[in-house]
């Protein structure tokens, strides 16, 4: 049920998000939007699923190439990514490839050190 309704949205999105950019003119120089993020997470066995929100900011240098940074809030971990976005702008879409380095924090996470043998006495 869930998978359907994050399918839906995204769907619905990216439906929308062509209509509006629908035009031939430049992209705007700089952009700003709000996200909403789901992040899935196996911990050792554990699984976990978190909702989170996050803020993109985009810096078009140009049609196709393009400065960006991310930041996203979850209520176990936070992450900030940034890097270049290149691409391909199209009439009424376009496909984009992104290289983002960035910081993870797990604010609420254990740490376990476990030995994996080695030798000993």
């Amino acid at each position: 049920m869930r998978r359907t309704l994050l399918l839906t949205t995204a769907l619905a999105i990216l439906i929308i998000h062509a209509q509006t950019f629908a035009q031939s003119e430049p992209p705007p120089r700089v952009e700003v939007a709000g996200e909403f993020s789901y992040l899935g997470a196996n911990d050792f066995g554990a699984v976990r699923s978190d909702p989170g929100i996050g803020a993109r900011f985009t810096y078009n240098l140009n049609k196709n190439v393009a400065l960006e940074s991310s930041a996203y809030f979850f209520p176990h971990s936070d992450e900030v990514v940034g890097g270049l976005k290149a691409g391909k702008r199209f009439q009424t879409w376009g496909i984009f490839a992104k290289v983002r380095p960035g910081f993870v924090s797990a604010n609420d996470g254990q740490l376990n050190i476990v030995p994996t043998g080695g030798g000993g006495a």
